[in-house]
C-alpha cells in the first residue's frame, strides 16, 4: 500500500513537472515572438512588443517597459519614445437608414460596400518624452471599425503601463495549487498581451476587456 502511494505521488510530481516545463516553453516562445525585430540591447531596455496596431494610416507599437513607436503605415523605422500620457475622443455616430439610402443613390451603391455604417472621427493623442503624436481616423472609411478597436486597445494598454510606471501595484488572481506544483510567473506585459489576443480574436468584448484590465490594476 505504501509503495503504491509512493508511485502515485511520483507520477503526480512527474505530471506537475511536465506541465511546468510546457508552461515555461510556451512563455519562452511568446517572449521570443515579442522580441522579434529587436536587438538584445533593445529588448532589455524597452521590453518585448506587447501591442502592434494600425490606426488609420499610422502604426502604433507598444513595448512592455512603457515605450512606443509611432510610424506611417506600411513604412517601418521610427524611434523608441517613453509614453507620458495618452488620451483620446471618440465622436462616432451610426448613420440613419435615410442617410445611407441617400448616399447610396449618389454613389451608385458604392458607399454600402466601401464605407462603414458609422460617421464621425476618432482622435488619439500620445504624449511621449520626445514629442506629441496626434492621430485621427475617420469612422466612415472602410477601416473605421478596425481603427475604433485599435483605439481602445492602444489607450487601454498605454494607460496600464503608465499606471505601473507610477507605482501602482498589480495583483494576480490566486490559483489553488497542489504542494508539488509551482505556478509560472506572468508579468503584466504577459497578462495584457493575453487580453489583447482575446479581444482581437473576438473571445471577449470591449467591456470585458476593460473589466479584466481594471482587475489587473486593482
Amino acid at each position: 500500500m505504501g509503495k503504491m502511494r509512493e508511485r502515485m505521488e511520483q507520477a503526480k510530481q512527474a505530471m506537475a513537472e511536465q506541465e511546468r516545463l510546457a508552461a515555461e516553453k510556451k512563455r519562452l516562445a511568446a517572449e521570443k515572438k515579442s522580441r522579434r525585430g529587436l536587438t538584445d540591447d533593445e529588448a532589455a531596455k524597452f521590453g518585448g512588443k506587447i501591442l502592434d496596431e494600425q490606426f488609420e494610416f499610422k502604426r502604433v507599437r507598444i513595448y512592455a517597459k512603457g515605450f512606443v513607436k509611432v510610424t506611417v503605415w506600411p513604412l517601418g523605422g521610427g524611434e523608441f519614445e517613453k509614453i507620458v500620457r495618452v488620451s483620446g475622443e471618440v465622436n462616432v455616430h451610426t448613420k440613419t437608414g435615410l442617410g445611407r439610402l441617400a448616399a447610396g443613390v449618389v454613389t451608385l451603391g458604392a458607399n454600402t460596400v466601401f464605407t462603414s455604417n458609422k460617421r464621425g472621427s476618432i482622435y488619439l493623442t500620445i504624449v511621449t518624452d520626445k514629442k506629441t503624436h496626434v492621430l485621427t481616423a475617420e469612422a466612415q472609411t472602410a477601416m473605421g471599425d478596425e481603427s475604433l478597436k485599435s483605439f481602445h486597445k492602444i489607450v487601454a494598454t498605454a494607460e496600464s503601463l503608465i499606471q505601473i510606471e507610477s507605482g501602482q501595484s498589480v495583483g494576480s488572481s490566486p490559483v489553488a495549487l497542489g504542494p508539488e506544483e509551482v505556478a509560472p510567473a506572468l508579468s503584466l506585459a504577459d497578462e495584457i498581451q493575453k487580453l489583447n489576443s482575446l479581444l482581437t480574436q473576438g473571445l471577449i468584448n470591449e467591456e470585458e476587456f476593460a473589466q479584466a484590465k481594471a482587475k489587473l490594476l486593482s
